[in-house]
């Protein structure tokens, strides 16, 4: 067995930890930073403290706050434009999966020549980017400890992933008190996100040791404090294992991938515009049950991480009943039961499957699949 886990990130859990961003900014001896969120942080107020400390530590900084849900080509365009017009030398992410995936994404363009989108793929980043700060909001993306980023491309209607360890942040602070009044919906989509990234990476081809530890209890966490911390605005203690969780299956999937549910979602979020957390809600049961045949012990495992009572020797029931514990969580939190109820029109499954088999999540899948496959569980997510 041969294993190599690298995180060269630091990691700072604590209530009001945001607070301190100027302080962690002057080590990298920054003058000016561009805040990159959305239009939604910033009306908030989540944005107040943070400047505070900015001002505090003699930091100047100018605000982008153009980034948009399923950040496109031409966000990214902006936020470069922007921060060579303010003459920024840093960046701060402040939101969910969008803005920080924003941030790494204009990070690439302004130390490397080029468009974003020949960047796509594995290891194509040549320089270091500037210094990204990542402060998420949400409990669903685990960007901040990811080195990866994706990126819609508008004409061609499909989601680039860049994967490179020159684009993951200095650091992350990781603050609950920036995620204990997100509106339900939020909370409902961006935990059922950290979920499929958690089962996605125990399960994946490439899952280790080290993977396995963390995404395991990343389950177990949010089996145990998804619902609580979504349907209230001040509960504080699960927003924080919320939070972890999200990390810790960010942390995980950075070294195995992810599988089918990633794959398709994206595929989904390029031509539709679909929310992330949802079409991953939605497939993920979808593709549990076309998965779990491949090792029933390790989804019989999930089932006991979400709290459920396992049948010796029988793994294929414990894996069914994992599946059914995925719906009811699901249901709980309002998510629609299909795509259709989620919005998306007339699908065009054969275009979606197309895009899906390129995806570089694709090839992680724990059970081997063709476009036939493929077809099959998007035809069964759609509601047909």
């Amino acid at each position: 067995m041969f294993t190599e886990f690298n995180m060269p990130i630091k990691i700072v859990f604590k209530l009001g930890c945001s607070e301190s961003v100027g302080k962690e900014l002057s080590a990298f001896k920054s003058n000016k930073a561009m805040i990159c969120t959305d239009k939604g942080i910033r009306e908030a107020g989540l944005l107040d403290n943070i400047l505070v400390s900015l001002k505090d530590s003699g930091i100047k900084y100018s605000i982008f706050d153009e980034v948009v849900p399923n950040p496109k080509i031409e966000t990214i365009q902006k936020g470069f434009n922007f921060f060579k017009k303010e003459e920024c030398d840093s960046i701060i992410a402040i939101g969910g999966g969008s803005p920080i995936d924003a941030a790494k994404a204009i990070g690439i363009i302004i130390s490397n020549p080029g468009s974003i989108e020949e960047f796509e793929g594995f290891n194509k980043v040549k320089n270091k980017i500037p210094p990204i700060i990542a402060i998420p909001t949400t409990y669903g993306t685990g960007s901040e400890v990811s080195c990866a980023t994706v990126i819609t491309h508008t004409n061609k209607k499909y989601k680039m992933l860049i994967i490179d360890n020159l684009i993951l942040p200095k650091i992350a602070l990781v603050d609950p008190n920036l995620s204990v009044k997100l509106p339900f919906s939020i909370a409902a989509s961006t935990g059922m996100d950290a979920l499929t990234h958690a089962i996605e990476s125990y399960t994946s081809l490439t899952s280790n040791v080290f993977s396995d530890a963390l995404s395991f209890h990343a389950i177990k966490l949010i089996a145990e404090n998804l619902s609580s911390a979504a349907a209230s605005d001040n509960n504080i203690i699960a927003t924080s294992n919320m939070i972890i969780a999200s990390t810790l299956a960010a942390m995980s999937a950075g070294t195995t991938g992810y599988g089918l549910v990633h794959a398709i979602a994206h595929s989904l979020g390029g031509y539709y515009d679909i929310a992330h957390g949802i079409a991953n809600a939605i497939l993920l049961p979808h593709v549990m049950e076309y998965n779990y045949v491949a090792d029933p012990q390790k989804f019989s495992s999930i089932y006991e991480a979400m709290g459920g009572k396992c049948k010796n020797g029988d793994a294929f029931e414990n894996a069914e009943n994992a599946i059914e514990k995925v719906k009811k969580l699901s249901k709980l939190l309002e998510i629609p039961s299909n795509l259709k109820e989620a919005g998306v029109p007339q699908i065009d499954i054969d275009k979606i499957a197309e895009f899906a088999l390129k995806d570089g999540n694709f090839g992680g899948n724990i059970r081997k699949s063709c476009y036939k496959d493929v077809v099959k569980i998007i035809n069964k997510a759609y509601g047909k």
